[in-house]
């Protein structure tokens, strides 16, 4: 099993790509994302292609991260919900996929969590029922 993998080094004009098989390839590059955004002290956003038309963007910031789900057709979106935080509207600004971005706060959740949506999403193309998901 391959899915292509991207990524965005500041700006858009910066997009990198990869093939990983293996979900211990995907950790080693969600590392390396981690510890080059912790250099450059901005969050990393990596986009995980699905085999069925849908795809999966991690976006880790520090001590908080935000996932979500998209089907293309028909459009489909679904977005990791906090617990701690899930009436709180207020805007998080970042640069994710090479441009400034907004997500509500309650959208963000342990990094630890995320990653592991993240790799269920690589294992099996099904959201984990280890994140809250929301209808975008």
């Amino acid at each position: 099993m391959s899915r292509r993998l991207c990524w965005c080094e500041g700006y858009a004009d910066h997009v990198q790509r990869a093939e990983v098989t293996s979900a211990e390839q995907l950790d080693c590059l969600l590392d390396r994302r981690a510890a080059r955004a912790s250099e450059l002290r901005i969050p990393f956003n990596v986009t995980i292609e699905g085999l069925d038309g849908t795809y999966m963007d991690i976006i880790v910031g520090g001590a908080a991260a935000s996932v979500q789900w998209v089907r293309e057709d028909p459009w489909e979106c679904r977005v990791s919900l906090s617990s701690e935080q899930e009436d709180d509207d207020s805007p998080v600004t970042f640069a994710g996929n090479g441009q400034d971005s907004e997500l509500e706060r309650r959208w963000w959740i342990d990094p630890a969590i995320a990653r592991e949506a993240v790799r269920h999403y690589f294992n099996t193309g099904e959201l984990a029922s280890v994140v809250r998901w929301e209808l975008f």
